[in-house]
């Protein structure tokens, strides 16, 4: 038997080394473990560099919205409308139109401060209680 049956295996071994120890499937099955050797620390990069992309955006948006806390353009309101969904008897439920009311919302990428962002606000003018 030949030492390529895991993954760092191949590292010791070649498959052309493994072909000649102990033939054809093993060539194939050590070959077959460092490409997923290879594309899971790919994957691993792509991951955690997501990941660093997502919280310098993050950070970004944090530091443009406290620069528009400062200057009184950081928040702004959207007119939405709610409901009141109402359990009746018989598993129904009754839906009760209660108003427009205006929502504060942050004028940003991601929910900032305890607002929701008023591009996300806008585009769900629904609200249900």
């Amino acid at each position: 038997m030949t030492d390529c049956v895991g993954w760092r295996a191949f590292k010791e071994i070649s498959p052309e080394q493994s072909y000649r120890l102990v033939g054809r499937n093993a060539y194939y099955l050590c070959a077959i473990l460092w490409l997923m050797e290879l594309w899971i620390g790919r994957l691993v990069r792509l991951l955690v560099a997501l990941a660093v992309a997502a919280g310098v955006l993050w950070v970004g948006d944090w530091a443009v919205l406290r620069a528009r806390v400062s200057h009184g353009t950081a928040f702004g309101t959207v007119q939405v409308n709610q409901f009141l969904a109402t359990p009746l008897k018989g598993s129904k439920m009754e839906y009760d139109y209660m108003g427009t009311v205006p929502v504060t919302c942050s004028r940003s990428i991601f929910p900032q401060q305890g607002n929701s962002a008023c591009w996300w606000v806008e585009r769900h003018k629904a609200q249900w209680e």
